[in-house]
């Protein structure tokens, strides 16, 4: 088990590390030019700042369709010759950043809305908990292709639309800290000395019920990257050029017998993404119970 915290830690900082490095080591854009006949890796170094990482994601070279693993190209090629290994190091920035950019603007409006609804109960309280409950009876990801299918979705179009769809999660969550924190004998004593209620809020009660919605923030990234994948696997999510790793699974799987590079990479990224966030969570759980 502890392997697999290291091993989860690991990849987490990885990701980290190659989503802010990215724009150093290959191009993050398409760029004029990244269409060739005869394309190399040497040329394709012209457009990255370090030699090392010599590759595009969006170079296309016909010379180059569905060639498998070399010097030139670790991971092999698509059936367009674009290089495996640097779309799926775009392809996991993408994710990243979307799953995260949703995940802060899901805590950004659950948190708030979940602890006034437990600190104000009554109706406010029953409202929320039969909205809560009607949100949870929709099929989020049927309206999420329905919407996406209607307007052509960016990072930042999509990572809003998933953080509205994924409030939720921290919303309920917030407020069942809350239910519990403001019977405490601190809580009732600023209620008493006549403390606004969102002082209250603010300085008593989000700042101690945070921790559990955070474990539960870290569970909702895995899931909210596993349904961007989704949507770009239905071809609903990043547009082309840019690559995902759901987009890369449905390309690779026409070639999954002749060129099994394209498909395999991608599947493992999403696996060890989803299980090492899932390790998060897990962890920031064990350590809040220790406290």
């Amino acid at each position: 088990m502890r392997i697999l915290r290291y091993t989860a830690r690991g990849f987490i900082i990885f990701i980290v590390s190659i989503s802010i490095l990215m724009p150093f080591l290959i191009p993050t854009s398409p760029l004029p030019g990244t269409v060739s006949h005869g394309a190399t890796a040497a040329g394709a170094a012209r457009t990255s700042l370090l030699p090392l990482f010599g590759i595009s994601p969006f170079r296309i070279d016909s010379t180059a369709s569905l060639k498998p693993p070399s010097r030139h190209h670790w991971l092999g090629t698509d059936i367009l010759g674009r290089d495996i290994l640097a779309r799926l190091m775009l392809g996991g920035r993408v994710s990243f950043i979307i799953g995260f950019l949703a995940t802060l603007i899901s805590l950004f409006i659950g948190i708030p809305a979940g602890a006034v609804a437990g600190f104000s109960g009554g109706w406010k309280d029953r409202i929320f908990s039969r909205f809560v409950e009607l949100f949870y009876a929709l099929p989020m990801l049927l309206l999420l292709i329905l919407v996406s299918g209607i307007y052509e979705l960016n990072m930042i179009s999509l990572s809003i639309l998933l953080g509205v769809f994924g409030w939720i999660v921290p919303a309920r969550y917030m407020r069942g800290e809350v239910l519990k924190l403001k019977e405490m004998n601190y809580v009732r004593y600023a209620v008493a000395t006549g403390a606004s209620k969102w002082h209250i809020i603010r300085t008593h009660l989000i700042p101690n019920g945070i921790g559990p919605v955070l474990v539960a923030a870290s569970f909702n990234m895995a899931n909210l990257i596993l349904v961007e994948a989704t949507l770009s696997f239905l071809g609903l999510g990043v547009r082309p050029p840019y690559p995902s790793w759901g987009r890369m699974v449905y390309e690779g799987l026409s070639f999954l017998n002749v060129a099994p590079w394209i498909y395999v990479p991608p599947m493992v990224m999403l696996f060890l993404s989803i299980f090492s966030y899932d390790i998060l969570g897990q962890d920031l759980k064990r350590w809040l119970h220790s406290r």
